[in-house]
């Protein structure tokens, strides 16, 4: 296992440390944790060890034991490995991978042995969650069809843009929407759920697996500005017209549902809110939508933000199906993001 060695720092005649100079070189040195996933049964935790390797970020899965010790090492190939996630038996671990190209989803055992390629999708993937039942995976990836180009997908003659949303920061050019797809780990082909017409931001199973609950703006207003709600699907059904569960005057930006018995969505509460506006925590409860913690000034996203951050962990405000009656989210309060325990009937523990 590579370990990096430690100096103690030198230290002047009354015991202060003196400072030491920085050099361009020690860039290269730097390691850094991110992309931690905790097994069923709370016994270990993978994560992502990134380093620099030829002047590129290589990305590893490691996977420690949550009493401590020294850990292994899962992945070793020279790529980006990143998105852990146990299965519910927690003898498999699933994770997004650019090793063949194009982000994919893959699956390793943890028993031992090598990777195996799931998908193969022209737009990559960006997201594989487990269904409860560990048969299949839930994808965010790229829909497959192209929106702006003119001539061939693969050396454009031009792009005719239509909307204003037509290109992002970190994103680039938004060619294909996201679209939600369904696989079998058995290694079928991938299903496209959802249409193509709009982009899916975030999705969640439904305890029983048969439904996806999934945040995404189907509006034709959402070439001017993007305000996603939240819908339902059936997970076994090829369905055009999901259902409408919640909306918010602002926008829904993320969601989560089994195991815990209620659908919990992050959103904005807000018309036109800026985007440092606080989000807040609802569930569903029957035809409509109760916040939580309301009146506490809670803003549930991470707001931590530095250079020694892995961009790869700036996305949506995470919230996480704790069991059947708990979720836990982050909570950002003066630069720093705790995780909170929102419950059901309302209880809030931080």
């Amino acid at each position: 296992m590579e370990t990096l060695a430690r100096t103690e720092p030198a230290v002047d005649a009354l015991g202060r440390a003196e400072p030491r100079p920085f050099h361009p070189k020690h860039l290269l040195q730097q390691v850094l944790i991110s992309s931690l996933a905790v097994a069923p049964d709370g016994s270990s935790v993978v994560y992502v060890r990134r380093t620099v390797e030829d002047g590129k970020y290589a990305r590893r899965l490691w996977r420690v034991s949550f009493g401590g010790g020294a850990p292994d090492q899962l992945t070793s190939a020279v790529a980006g490995d990143g998105r852990p996630r146990y299965s519910p038996d927690g003898k498999n671990l699933v994770f997004i991978s650019d090793r063949s190209g194009k982000p994919q989803a893959w699956l390793i055992s943890l028993s031992g042995g090598e990777p195996r390629q799931l998908t193969d999708l022209p737009g990559g993937v960006g997201a594989a969650e487990w269904s409860p039942d560990g048969r299949r995976l839930l994808l965010l990836a790229g829909s497959g069809e192209k929106r702006f180009v003119v001539g061939s997908p693969d050396d454009p003659v031009a792009r005719r843009i239509r909307d204003y949303t037509w290109r992002m920061d970190g994103v680039g050019y938004r060619d294909e929407f996201t679209s939600l797809w369904e696989t079998q780990i058995s290694g079928a082909k991938p299903r496209r759920i959802t249409e193509s017409a709009y982009n899916v931001e975030a999705a969640a199973w439904s305890p029983d697996g048969q439904s996806i609950a999934f945040v995404a703006d189907r509006r034709p207003e959402a070439a001017l500005d993007e305000y996603p709600s939240l819908w339902e699907i059936s997970s076994t059904e090829t369905d055009p017209n999901p259902g409408h569960m919640a909306a918010l005057k602002g926008a829904v930006v993320n969601v989560t549902w089994a195991p815990t018995a209620r659908i919990g969505f992050l959103g904005v509460d807000k018309e036109k809110a800026p985007g440092w506006a606080n989000v807040d925590l609802y569930f569903i409860d029957g035809a409509g939508h109760q916040p939580v913690g309301a009146g506490r000034d809670l803003n549930i996203q991470n707001s931590s933000y530095g250079d020694y951050m892995d961009g790869e962990d700036f996305g949506l405000p995470p919230i996480v199906s704790l069991d059947a009656q708990h979720v836990v989210g982050l909570v950002a309060h003066e630069g720093f993001s705790h995780p909170y325990s929102f419950a059901v009937d309302g209880e809030v523990a931080a």
